[in-house]
């Protein structure tokens, strides 16, 4: 989805923000999720301008290190792809990490994750978890969240 996003708005100067390490911590990994993801995008897209962020371990990690990277890039928009499982903790994360820093655009994914019965019935822990979490934290302080994940 973001690759034809990105086709659709080839005029426009984007890139790509990939966030997360592993979803394991205890792994050894060869590649980080991130680095697979970049892989798959110049696969697509050879020109693509990508920047990985691959200290991450879980998706409030991925906004919540992500943020400075966007900044960096000053965007008037930043466009989010994201599983439709996920939809719900990625807007808790977004309004709580960070707003109000931009207009956001949400594109969610009906893929695989989507119809995992044991996603779908961990998503509302999930959810719970960063709320008790991150709700003491002011909006939009992304560096008190990075300190707490």
């Amino acid at each position: 989805a973001a690759v034809e996003y990105y086709k659709s708005r080839i005029e426009d100067d984007l890139y790509f923000v990939i966030s997360g390490r592993w979803n394991k911590s205890g792994e050894q990994i060869n590649s980080s999720e991130a680095e697979v993801a970049k892989q798959y995008i110049f696969k697509k897209l050879p020109e693509a301008k990508i920047i990985l962020e691959d200290i991450s371990l879980e998706l409030g990690g991925n906004m919540a290190f992500s943020k400075p990277i966007i900044a960096a890039q000053n965007p008037d928009l930043v466009a989010l792809f994201c599983s439709q499982v996920n939809l719900a903790r990625i807007q808790y994360l977004v309004g709580k990490i960070f707003a109000p820093s931009w207009k956001i655009e949400y594109f969610s994914v009906n893929d695989s994750l989507s119809k995992n019965p044991r996603a779908i019935a961990k998503e509302p822990k999930a959810l719970i978890m960063f709320k008790a979490l991150l709700d003491e934290i002011e909006i939009g302080d992304d560096e008190a969240a990075r300190k707490v994940l």
